[in-house]
């Protein structure tokens, strides 16, 4: 199942709040973590990415999740 560009758009719009209220620490350590987040009306849930390498400090890399498909 495929989202279309509207759908995209509309859920990336979508208000958002963390699971997990605890600190995300984002210093110059290597990190790899994901953090669940939820619509604040609560009817869909994401999975925020959170990548930090260590060749490029500077470098981030997030992927934004949602919508789980059973096939």
């Amino acid at each position: 199942m495929s989202l279309t560009q509207t759908e995209a758009d509309a859920l990336l719009a979508l208000e958002k709040r963390f699971v997990d209220k605890s600190v995300l620490v984002l210093g110059s350590i290597a990190i790899h973590e994901t953090r669940e987040l939820i619509s604040t009306d609560g009817r869909e849930k994401f999975l925020l990415d959170i990548h930090r390498g260590r060749i490029n400090l500077k470098k981030y890399t997030l992927n934004h999740r949602g919508r789980i498909v059973y096939a």
